[in-house]
Formats: structure tokens, C-alpha cells, sequence
């Protein structure tokens, strides 16, 4: 009998874990003896077995909330906020977006966003698949803090205006962009500003062609001069030592020489208006020749 008893423990651990339903998250005092001394029970010779088989289980009443040995004693032995509210998606997006952009990439961890909420690292699985998944919609969310532009301006103004939300953007969170300049995958944000781009050169009445071409060019020169700030290569004279580069090219690169002190003085926003101003006027002649 007695082997028959202990033979069934983990199923009856399994049914209460499983059956309770809402009740077991108040955690009456009726239930948290039975629940103590149900964990007692699979932490003997078959706690093994019982990890293993319960990695499947999760109570659908609660999403935040995965079934393993340890996540049952974490959640309903150890104390807890009775008013806690459930975690949601954005609250898990914009966490990861506050770490990221901290501490970039190699700070994010789905164990170490977990305990930040204060719950078991399968609660945010419920809402995002992976990390690789949860920073695709960190970037995607950055993206889509870009402001898109009125349409009660003429095309030119819109176009000046959308290029500099997308270097303001960058400039908010220049680790996230780092890591979206890398990224193959495009994410609804990257349809967002497509659009929004194309929208505002139809206005210019381009051949599709031409308006492909336009396109491709002030988004790659937006994108380059923002990953040029984010990456911290632009201003040069943040780490190039301006003496050892003069003593280089003093000689053999004269022009070069020349140039060293617009290097050093240049102002980025200056330089960034200059060139969105340079494609804007190539577009617009472009419009006019028809």
C-alpha cells in the first residue's frame, strides 16, 4: 500500500497544480498547508521525474504563471503582493528597450528581466517567444517613435522634417539603433517610414523609377550619418588625434591637411542639414525635368 501510495503523489501534485484554477492564487490558509506539504512530497526521490514532467504544464487561468517544481514553490509558497497587476507585453517592451538602452545588447537577458518584474522567467515566454524576438520589437518600437510629418506642408518640408525625426530617433536610443542597422529582419516600423517616405515623393511627381532612386538615397544617407553619431565614429575629433593625422598628411596628402580643421570644428547638425538640403535640391530638379 505504501508503495502504491507513493506511486501516485506526482499525479495528485500534478491535478491540484493543474485544477485549482484562481482559487490557488489568493492563497488562503486552507490551501498553503496542502500546497507545503504537496512540495514536500515531489522533492524526494522523484523530484527528477516530476521536474521533467511538469516542464508542460501551466495553468491557463493565469498566463504569468509556468509550472515547474521551483516556479510553484516561488509562486505560491513565498509571499507576494496581493494587489499585484499581471504583466503585460508593453510593460516587458519597454523594459527591454530601457535596458538596451543602457547597457546595449549583451545587457538583456530574459532571467534578468524577469527578476526585475519579480516573476518566473517562463511569464514573459507567455508574451514574447525569445529574446531575439523581444528586441525585433524594441526596434520596432523605436521606430515607430518617429514622427511622421503633416501633409499641410509642401513636399520639400516634409521630406527635411522626416529625415530629421528619423536622426532624432537614432539619437534617443543609439545603442537600439546599432542594433537595427544589423538587422536583416524589417519590422512593421520599417514599412511605417517606407511609406511615410513614399508618400511625400509622390508629391515631387517622379517616375516610379526615380522615386525608387530617391528613396534609397536619402534613406541611406539618413541611416548612415545617424549610425555614424550612434556608433560614436562622427565627430571625428572625438578619437582621431588631429596631431598624428596633420604629421601624416602634412605631405603626402596636402588637400587632406588642408581639411584637418573642419574636422575638428565641424558642427553635426550643420552638416546634417547640408546634406538632406543637397538631395532635396537634386530631387527637385529631378521633379522639374519631368
Amino acid at each position: 500500500m505504501t508503495t502504491h501510495r507513493w506511486g501516485h503523489r506526482d499525479k495528485i501534485f500534478k491535478l491540484v497544480i493543474t485544477g485549482l484554477g484562481s482559487t490557488l492564487i489568493a492563497e488562503t490558509k486552507t490551501l498553503k498547508p496542502l500546497l507545503i506539504r504537496l512540495y514536500s512530497w515531489s522533492t524526494t526521490s522523484k523530484k527528477s521525474k516530476l521536474s521533467s514532467n511538469s516542464k508542460t504544464l501551466q495553468r491557463r487561468t493565469d498566463p504569468n504563471l509556468f509550472y515547474t517544481v521551483d516556479s510553484v514553490k516561488h509562486h505560491f509558497l513565498m509571499p507576494r503582493s496581493k494587489n499585484r497587476n499581471p504583466l503585460t507585453r508593453e510593460q516587458i517592451i519597454n523594459r527591454a528597450i530601457q535596458i538596451l538602452d543602457a547597457e546595449g545588447e549583451a545587457g538583456l537577458s530574459m532571467r534578468q528581466l524577469a527578476a526585475d518584474f519579480s516573476v518566473d522567467p517562463m511569464a514573459l515566454y507567455y508574451h514574447i517567444p525569445n529574446k531575439a524576438s523581444l528586441i525585433q520589437e524594441a526596434i520596432n518600437a523605436m521606430l515607430l517613435e518617429c514622427e511622421i510629418p503633416e501633409s499641410n506642408q509642401d513636399w520639400q518640408s516634409q521630406l527635411r522634417q522626416l529625415c530629421r525625426s528619423m536622426r532624432v530617433m537614432a539619437q534617443k536610443h543609439p545603442k537600439i539603433y546599432v542594433i537595427y542597422a544589423g538587422s536583416k529582419e524589417p519590422v512593421i516600423g520599417d514599412f511605417v517610414l517606407v511609406e511615410a517616405f513614399l508618400s511625400i515623393l509622390q508629391a515631387a511627381k517622379l517616375t516610379p523609377q526615380a522615386t525608387g532612386h530617391a528613396l534609397m538615397t536619402l534613406f541611406t544617407y539618413v541611416s548612415g550619418f545617424a549610425l555614424e553619431e550612434a556608433t560614436g565614429r562622427r565627430p571625428y575629433s572625438n578619437h582621431i588625434d588631429i596631431d598624428e593625422v596633420a604629421r601624416l598628411t602634412v605631405d603626402r596628402f596636402p588637400i587632406t591637411h588642408q581639411f584637418l580643421n573642419y574636422a575638428t570644428e565641424v558642427d553635426m547638425d550643420e552638416e546634417f542639414e547640408f546634406g538632406v538640403d543637397l538631395l532635396i535640391t537634386g530631387i527637385a530638379r529631378v521633379s522639374d525635368q519631368g
